[in-house]
């Protein structure tokens, strides 16, 4: 051994343990949970989407909670700009746009998607039409998605009343229900607020209830609530945190 390595090990040898690199593949012990609440709760914190859902009679009903590491403003002001939605690479979303009452009039009694798309032709109106900055108002949003057979090409306008009367507390709220499209029915809300107190963390609750207009299979409603509904939070979080995009709180 030559002198040089002679005296690196030596002096390696003489480090106190405590300098020494922790090990990289050591395991980390998984905490003991008292019940399913504590665990949840623990995993919530960490960035888990909290899901549920099952059928209601023919209509199905989904829920969801998550964590967005932005103030709720910003969350707000994406969720009342449709347009941006599909940049926003939401799941399962091939379009969406804030549209005038006019349109939505032309296309009420209308499935056809394609007839939506002549009504409306090459036109957007912005998201924040008609809004009454701290106060109630209301919007209409066509979303159109692209699932599975045997529900694929569901298309909706959806009526919308937003609340921001609590805004200067963080918290907002929107429930919609259906105006146009080829589902039955469908209504919901949306609920964000400060996580903890904490401005710059939203707590997102989100449930909708939506008969499809066909019988929805097990499956289906498993992957709708396991993959497409956190996909949904987790499209959120990466908008939001871009770089290349930079959405103005009001």
């Amino acid at each position: 051994m030559k002198r040089s390595q002679r005296y690196l090990l030596l002096f390696l040898l003489l480090l106190p343990s405590s300098s020494w690199a922790a090990d990289p593949y050591k395991a980390v012990p998984i905490p003991q949970f008292k019940n399913k609440q504590e665990k949840d709760d623990y995993y919530f914190r960490k960035g888990r989407v909290l899901v549920n859902g099952n059928y209601q009679g023919r209509a199905v009903f989904a829920k969801m909670v998550g964590l967005v590491s932005s103030p709720p403003e910003k969350v707000w002001q994406l969720y009342i700009s449709p347009n941006e939605w599909t940049r926003a690479r939401m799941p399962s979303l091939k379009d969406a746009r804030t549209v005038p009452e006019s349109v939505v009039q032309q296309v009420a009694e209308t499935k056809e998607v394609a007839r939506f798309y002549q009504a409306v032709g090459s036109s957007r109106v912005g998201g924040e039409t008609g809004r009454v900055k701290g106060g109630r108002w209301g919007s209409y949003t066509f979303q159109y998605y692209n699932v599975p057979w045997p529900i694929s090409d569901r298309w909706m306008i959806v009526k919308d009343s937003r609340d921001e009367t609590r805004a200067a507390e963080g918290i907002y709220r929107s429930e919609w229900s259906k105006a146009a499209g080829n589902v039955k029915t469908i209504s919901g809300y949306i609920l964000l607020e400060p996580f903890e107190g904490d401005r710059n963390v939203t707590k997102m609750e989100y449930r909708t209830l939506s008969d499809p207009d066909v019988a929805v299979p097990r499956f289906l409603l498993k992957w709708g609530i396991d993959r497409v509904m956190p996909g949904v939070i987790e499209a959120i979080r990466n908008y939001l945190r871009s770089d290349a995009i930079n959405l103005k709180a009001s």
